[in-house]
């Protein structure tokens, strides 16, 4: 028997090993090509456990807060003294968020830093209620995005899961924003900026 013909049997041989494993191959990358194209939850990062709300009547819709803005010296923000603020003190700094920014789905959530400290302003513009945290890891800043609504109030998705923002209407079930509340003052740009010459102010925009 020649060279020629025992190569080309064992050839033959390792044919349909071969065949099989090139299936196996293009079965598996089909498969994962399908799950991201039907499933697309299935490439979106397990951020703040955002895809389950434990109780009934929820509308989930996670947007990702607002990440450490621009902000205006006192002198050179485009506010009228009578535009309503949110003012906050953090390690000794001043800061005023214009109560009109955070108008929207995509804008109830800022995620900042004042002085270092990690403040979060949260503000709904349909329940008017506004909760300020705040946490103890200097520089960095918290884990918060806006999570959808319940019951007419704004859900908070946290690392813990999804919270309301209003505590005043807790759900048993649900667990409590995982961080302090920093105390703030609703009040007129005019005002805070008589009490804080020193301030800066958020008056709308995307992250830095």
């Amino acid at each position: 028997m020649s060279d020629s013909t025992v190569s080309r049997r064992l050839h033959k041989s390792r044919t349909p090993a071969v065949q099989m494993v090139v299936f196996l191959a293009i079965v598996v990358t089909l498969g994962v090509s399908l799950k991201l194209v039907v499933w697309p939850s299935a490439r979106q990062p397990k951020t703040a456990q955002a895809n389950s709300v434990p109780f009934e009547g929820a509308t989930p819709f996670l947007s990702p807060g607002i990440l450490r803005p621009h902000t205006y010296r006192a002198d050179t923000a485009p506010l009228g003294d009578g535009d309503e603020v949110i003012g906050v003190m953090a390690g000794g700094k001043a800061r005023a968020y214009l109560v009109a920014a955070f108008a929207g789905q995509e804008r109830h959530v800022v995620n900042d830093l004042v002085a270092g400290r990690p403040v979060t302003v949260t503000h709904c513009d349909l329940s008017n209620c506004t909760r300020v945290f705040t946490g103890s890891d200097q520089g960095q800043v918290l884990d918060i995005a806006c999570g959808g609504r319940y019951r007419g109030s704004l859900l908070l998705a946290t690392p813990a899961g999804i919270c309301l923002q209003d505590d005043a209407a807790a759900n048993p079930g649900m667990p409590a924003v995982p961080y302090e509340q920093l105390p703030f003052t609703l009040t007129t740009w005019g005002e805070w900026k008589h009490l804080h010459a020193d301030t800066d102010a958020y008056v709308g925009g995307d992250s830095e």
